[in-house]
């Protein structure tokens, strides 16, 4: 009986952690991945980069939260490989995602916006949609003129 007891308080405990979320990445780690990733992606080995780079989203969420602006360079490194890899729409979706948590979390001119931005109009026109290319490219250019 006792036996029973322990191996119940051991899987409800081992259900317990693993429901808590993993608070254990480091700023080393990330930049190990982003070592790894930078490095198939300047080798313009895209498939190979893209793992690396949902990795790297993965433990930036992880340290810092799923819509905090550490998010934003890693999104649009993700988006990036998707665009070069012709996958418009998942481009365009981490784009837009990038440029939401930037405009929740600071000022409507953010030049923090002009490479998602940009990512996202060559996306846009890409995929055949000139009208939101336009939207997004011109968007990125007046942040440009009005932050130099």
């Amino acid at each position: 009986m006792a036996t029973r007891k322990s191996h119940l308080w051991l899987g409800a405990t081992a259900i317990l952690f693993a429901a808590l979320p993993c608070f254990a990445v480091t700023e080393a780690e990330r930049l190990e991945v982003y070592k790894e990733f930078l490095s198939q992606f300047e080798a313009r080995k895209y498939a190979e980069a893209q793992p690396l780079a949902e990795k790297l989203v993965s433990l930036t969420e992880t340290q810092y939260g799923p819509e905090e602006l550490p998010l934003i360079t890693p999104l649009a490194n993700l988006a990036t490989v998707h665009y070069k890899q012709g996958n418009y729409p998942a481009a365009i979706e981490n784009y837009q995602r990038s440029l939401r948590i930037l405009q929740s979390k600071s000022t409507i001119g953010d030049e923090q916006q002009i490479i998602p931005l940009h990512g996202l109009g060559v996306s846009f026109l890409a995929a055949n949609d000139p009208e939101w290319a336009v939207v997004a490219l011109k968007r990125a250019a007046d942040i440009s003129r009005n932050t130099k």
